[in-house]
């Protein structure tokens, strides 16, 4: 009789893991939608991998708990044997008296066993079927509603987030057209030598990359005037050189002073000149205006012009007023800005040889 009982015992063990495993799905999707709700609307961003740890943690807890709480004993399976499959206390009765060895317990087990292997296991109902399709849908509901609280709940009781980082400075299309073509001019330029010609290149191409990648207002002076700085040392270096002939050395500084005028007016800043101690002069004379008065124009204090015997000068009242001539010449198209440059470098180059 015990083998026909328990082919009813395990097919009632597999309806109990059904169930457990029913009432573990939903206590851990339960669980995530109880912790990911309250975290979304307290703005509380937790790793993925918290939310499996809960629903692992609680699942496996519902499911102990609810197999102690409804595993039973064979005692009750043969009850509810004997209720469900019409067997009129047959089971109970051959259970009780498993070990009697009376004729009249051996004939009542071997009745009994002859009504269970005409039943098959599938006559054995489901125990708590409603309860578990119940469960069973109440997990799957909770299981979609995972992904809509993680993408639709909003942060109502977050605090406000205060983004103190500065936005990055927006380069306009003029500043961008300026650039390359700056580029292009020091490319195309035969002033210079060529060892010159790679180091501005190297540095105007080293900026734009940086300003691909985007740059904080704040932080964009700082960048052109590390530009400008690594092109002056630069040139200072390549003319220490004994290979480079005096008239070179000329040519190569009044090139790189043309590109590093032009790189400030680009992007409207302060030129900033250096001396031969890396300082900037104009910082140390009182009342000293220098650099950008903010209307676009540069600052004509600010520019250098190039003479064989004193360097780099300033003319007064007459280079201010060339300068002047030659700015509204090139704002009105008569003139490129690298004829612009060459005409006033070489201009007053000329001036001070004649003085």
């Amino acid at each position: 009789m015990r083998e026909s009982f328990n082919k009813f015992k395990k097919a009632a063990f597999i309806h109990l893991m059904i169930r457990c495993l029913a009432i573990s799905a939903l206590a851990a999707f339960l669980s995530v939608c109880g912790a990911l709700l309250p975290c979304k609307l307290y703005g509380v961003n937790l790793l993925f991998i918290f939310y499996i740890l809960i629903a692992l943690i609680v699942g496996g807890a519902a499911f102990g708990i609810s197999y102690l709480f409804l595993r039973g004993t064979d005692k009750s399976l043969a009850r509810y044997m004997d209720k469900e499959l019409n067997l009129a206390e047959r089971t109970v009765t051959a259970l009780e008296y498993e070990g009697d060895e009376g004729a009249m317990a051996a004939a009542q087990r071997e009745d009994t066993e002859t009504k269970l292997n005409l039943l098959s296991v599938k006559a054995l109902p489901f125990k708590g079927l409603a309860a578990t399709s119940v469960c069973a849908a109440l997990a799957f509901l909770s299981f979609a509603a995972i992904p809509v609280f993680a993408a639709t709940v909003p942060p109502v009781f977050a605090p406000p987030v205060i983004d103190d980082k500065e936005p990055p400075r927006r380069v306009t299309e003029w500043e961008w057209a300026a650039l390359d073509e700056l580029i292009k001019y020091v490319e195309d330029s035969r002033v210079a030598d060529d060892e010159t010609k790679a180091l501005m290149l190297g540095q105007l191409t080293g900026l734009k990359g940086v300003l691909l990648q985007g740059v904080a207002q704040s932080s964009l002076e700082g960048f052109v005037d590390g530009t400008a700085t690594a092109i002056r040392n630069g040139v200072k270096d390549i003319n220490s050189s004994a290979s480079v002939v005096e008239g070179q050395k000329a040519a190569n500084l009044q090139e790189s002073s043309y590109v590093v005028t032009r790189l400030y007016e680009i992007f409207n800043l302060a030129p900033k000149q250096e001396d031969d101690d890396g300082k900037n002069p104009d910082d140390e004379k009182p009342g000293s205006s220098g650099g950008n008065s903010g209307t676009g124009e540069l600052n004509k204090s600010d520019i250098p012009f190039f003479d064989r015997d004193k360097g780099y000068v300033k003319c007064g009242d007459v280079r201010d007023e060339y300068y002047e001539k030659a700015q509204k010449a090139y704002a009105e198209g008569l003139i490129t800005g690298e004829e612009w440059a060459l005409i006033i470098a070489n201009y007053f180059t000329d001036l001070n040889e004649k003085n």
